[in-house]
């Protein structure tokens, strides 16, 4: 089974992980599942909410419960109105090209420029440039994250397999730094000058997958872009803002576009929507390949039938083993992690700097790994072992600034410092493996930790003082309750082991507490709210009391009541058969039914 393959698990449609397998080892994973929200690439045709000026930005209404952030500096000057911007270029002095036509490309790209960094340093107020309710046709650069919307942009890009489609673009064709080759560059080059020429406000980016490709290859997948595109302006010249227009693709097309090569032998998918799904995306991008799309049809998971399972599930815990003994602690929050490198059963060498500087090797090669199959990104702190070393230092160095070169995300390394602490700044590109697979934890709100109940239920004591504190400068005239929900573990502790508190905190401020049980409060949360004691009337006593019973009037039709009193009286008026005698204003065909009322209640 070696070799380089990618496999696709999608026998269940809304659970898919692509695994680019090499050599019996995991050599990339992307997961996907239907509780995600990931929107980044999609485009929606949205309409501006509000301007802030003091932001130099827009919030736009694009379909979603939260509004999207548009900065000023990716509004293209298309969406400006026209009479503002002649106002704009007089005031900041913006020159054009007078042999350039006010629509060309080359215009459009010096006062996008002029006005987004003016030359004068003038002022360009947004909204003196754009307008309430105006349409806008926007890309998700950023997700959203927590309480932030996400960022938009309204200079679109369309990924291919060799190219990226850059709409309403002010930059020129670009060749991706990679292509190092100064003759490979420049064929490049002039391809895309070819296809673009025709193309108005319209560029393409060729990555390095495009570097020594046949210029029929470039052209379909610049082709399919450009269908792709016409589609899309079809389907938003009648419709109406907010409107999501396109999705950037799932992750079986993601996946094939972007690890696909001349070296993958096969790609394996289980499920007949994904094979069909990979088939036919295959026929339309590379044709000349889509035999190379196999279905998976054995009863045994793909992923076991592969030897992977074990290795994927190794991918979701914080602990990840070295071959020497040693271990990394992987521990991941917003926008940092920290991976701690541990000696656990290591042999020793001939020494302890000889036995730090081994595992230490072997952690390096290690994080680079994880980085990238779990992606990683923001700012990642690796404390590794303590060495006097400066050469086995420099070496850590160059194995973990080389090993995230080779990869897709930017990142910068720092030098390590004398604690053996290593810093590491990467790009975010998509989600990590562990925001697609976890969820924050109900009972500790995602920091893996909860108070103890006992605490909790000290803390409850104190909420309770200072809610009674605050009514009684609120100056309630009426008597007052307060009523606390916690989980049952909690309550307990108050009524077991605080029952001694509690009593004094009611004798003293004369306030009555209830306590009630909660299961969808947590061991370290609780509810706590303030009441008005109401004091009930006896005309409002139920049916059941003693000494009073309810039946209805025919002739007033309303409820009328007859209180009866347990005094001699009465008990000159029951026979020895323990009957009563019929009242007067009862009606008739009600007698039977009070004689009976009666009967029950005074035995």
């Amino acid at each position: 089974m070696l070799g380089k393959k990618i496999i696709i698990d999608g026998l269940y449609k809304d659970d898919t992980t692509v695994v680019l397998y090499k050599d019996g080892e995991i050599a990339e994973l992307r997961h996907q599942n239907a509780t995600q929200n990931f929107i980044k690439g999609n485009i929606y045709l949205a309409k501006i909410e509000k301007i802030e000026p003091g932001l130099q930005a827009a919030f736009v209404n694009y379909g979603r419960d939260k509004t999207g952030f548009l900065q000023f500096s990716e509004i293209h000057p298309k969406y400006y109105d026209p009479n503002s911007l002649e106002k704009q270029k007089e005031i900041n002095e913006i020159k054009v090209d007078p042999i350039s036509d006010e629509d060309s490309q080359t215009a459009i790209k010096q006062i996008h420029k002029q006005l987004v960094s003016p030359p004068t340093n003038k002022y360009v107020p947004i909204h003196n440039l754009i307008k309430v309710d105006q349409t806008v046709l926007v890309q998700v650069e950023k997700d959203e994250r927590g309480t932030k919307g996400a960022s938009l942009t309204t200079f679109l890009s369309l990924s291919g397999r060799y190219c990226v489609l850059l709409l309403n673009s002010t930059k020129t064709n670009i060749v991706s730094k990679l292509v190092e080759d100064e003759g490979e560059r420049q064929r490049l080059k002039d391809i895309a000058n070819e296809l673009c020429m025709l193309q108005v406000n319209t560029s393409i980016m060729l990555k390095p997958s495009a570097a020594y490709k046949t210029k029929v290859e470039i052209t379909r997948d610049f082709g399919y872009l450009m269908r792709l595109w016409n589609n899309i302006q079809k389907h938003i010249e009648y419709s109406k803002a907010p409107l999501f227009i396109h999705e950037e693709g799932d992750i079986i097309k993601k996946s094939i576009r972007d690890l696909y090569d001349g070296e993958v032998d096969e790609i394996i998918v289980a499920g007949k929507e994904a094979y069909k799904n990979a088939s036919s995306f295959m026929k339309l991008l590379m044709p000349r390949y889509v035999n190379k799309v196999k279905y998976y049809d054995k009863s045994k998971p793909i992923f076991i039938e592969y030897g992977l399972h074990e290795q994927i599930k190794g991918l979701y815990s914080d602990i990840v083993s070295l071959p020497a003994g040693g271990y990394l602690v992987i521990n991941q929050v917003e926008a940092l992690t920290s991976i701690d490198v541990n000696s656990g059963r290591a042999k020793s060498e001939d020494s302890i700097e000889d036995t730090a500087s081994k595992i230490n090797l072997e952690a390096a090669h290690e994080v680079v790994k994880q980085v990238k199959l779990r992606n990683i990104s923001g700012l990642i702190v690796v404390d590794f072992i303590d060495m006097f070393s400066q050469e086995s230092r420099e070496m850590i160095e160059k194995i973990v600034r080389d090993g995230l070169n080779n990869q897709t995300s930017k990142a910068t390394v720092t030098k390590m410092s004398e604690f053996a602490l290593l810093e590491i700044s990467r790009q975010r590109i998509g989600n990590s493996l562990y925001e697609c697979v976890f969820h924050r934890c109900r009972e500790c709100n995602g920091r893996g930790k909860v108070r103890s109940f006992e605490l909790t239920a000290v803390a409850i004591l104190k909420a309770i003082c200072d809610e009674i504190s605050l009514s009684q400068d609120q100056e309630f005239e009426d008597d007052m309750v307060i009523e606390v929900s916690a989980k049952r573990d909690v309550i307990m502790e108050i009524i077991n082991d605080r029952k001694q508190e509690l009593c004094e905190i009611e004798e003293l401020s004369n306030t009555k507490i209830n306590l009630r049980i909660d299961e969808s409060a947590t061991l370290d949360t609780f509810f706590i709210e303030r009441k008005k004691l109401k004091k009930y009337k006896i005309s409002h006593t139920a049916l059941s009391t003693i000494d009073k019973t309810h039946y209805i009037d025919q002739e007033k039709s309303d409820l009328k009541s007859i209180v009866v009193s347990k005094n001699k009286t009465l008990k000159q008026k029951i026979n020895k058969n323990k009957k009563v005698d019929i009242i007067d204003e009862v009606p008739n065909h009600k007698t039977s039914l009070i004689k009976r009322i009666f009967t029950n209640l005074l035995k």
